[in-house]
């Protein structure tokens, strides 16, 4: 049976893809709207690629330029076959601002990893950083500095290992493994994402588009990694927007139990915002892209409370 991306209820709004050298590895970028409006930059997390986006940008009420790349290694931009480090991200994300942004500062949105960069760039680049969202990319789990060897030893094991990805019998079963993974993904929105987030394997069936060492963690290897994130984020001078599901496996890996420990972390920004979306997990934003599109472009635009009158607000769907 061929296969083809169904339409939701609502007409997605149609991409176009285009193709720029930065550092030597030709990236693909996949941009919505037009490209003289405002630019806003969005960055995707682990194992996904830019398409994650479609949902979100269908939600958004203003005609932004969005520019959303897949990074080094994942869809349509090159692989290396070889270990990928944050620094190499972080450096690529200041080529994109310098290329789209036109000489002024930028909007910047990431989700997950993705987030992340973007919080230690608009740390080490303050004055390039017009307004930054993170959905979910508040720095990994706290570890304390004697687990060092540990983690040190558990790279160097990965490192001598073959890395291989998952293959699955059809973008179908794909898509399925999608829904169980979150159930709160709809059957299209699981198939759209299957369509766009896999690659023909060599011997058959599909497997994600991602090199497979991408799947090795590095970041942790910085210690103390929180404390190195407080760093930055208190370095930042853009107001900032962290967008949180009520029933997120990544904060609850993050944090655990304790919601101080959020919030100790969003109180290191000099103008931190918070929003809570309801019955929403990790990938919030194609659980209820609506909420998370209506805040995130009343932050943009400056229509949003000020920080102290935001904390803790929650977006019903």
């Amino acid at each position: 049976m061929s296969w083809r991306n169904p339409v939701e209820h609502r007409a997605m709004k149609p991409s176009r893809s285009e193709y720029i050298t930065i550092r030597g590895v030709r990236y693909h970028v996949r941009r919505w709207g037009p490209e003289d409006g405002q630019p806003l930059l969005m960055f995707h997390g682990w194992l996904d690629t830019s398409a994650t986006f479609q949902f979100l940008v269908d939600e958004l009420a203003r005609e932004w330029s969005v520019i959303a790349p897949d990074w080094r290694g994942y869809g349509g931009s090159d692989w290396r076959d070889d270990k990928y480090w944050l620094y190499d991200d972080l450096a690529d994300m200041d080529f994109f601002v310098d290329h789209y942004g036109g000489g002024q500062p930028v909007n910047l949105l990431g989700h997950s990893y993705g987030g992340g960069v973007a919080g230690l760039f608009a740390g080490a680049r303050p004055d390039r950083v017009r307004r930054l969202v993170s959905l979910e990319g508040f720095g990994p789990q706290q570890r304390h500095l004697s687990e060092a060897p540990d983690r040190v030893a558990h790279f160097l094991d990965a490192v001598r290992e073959r890395h291989s990805g998952s293959v699955y019998e059809s973008r179908e079963a794909l898509a399925r493994r999608l829904r169980k993974a979150n159930p709160r993904l709809t059957e299209a929105r699981a198939r759209f994402l299957a369509g766009h987030v896999a690659r023909d394997a060599e011997n058959g069936g599909v497997e994600l588009a991602a090199d497979p060492w991408r799947r090795m963690i590095t970041v942790a290897l910085s210690f103390p990694t929180i404390e190195f994130f407080e760093q930055f984020w208190r370095r930042t001078t853009a107001p900032t927007l962290w967008v949180r599901g009520d029933d997120s496996f990544y904060m609850k890996y993050a944090f655990g139990d304790e919601e101080a420990a959020y919030h100790r972390r969003l109180a290191c920004l000099p103008d931190g915002r918070d929003v809570l979306i309801r019955d929403a997990g990790h990938n919030l934003h194609h659980d209820h892209p609506g909420p998370v599109a209506r805040s995130v472009e009343a932050f943009l635009t400056g229509e949003a409370p000020a920080a102290r009158d935001r904390t803790g607000m929650a977006m019903d769907r």
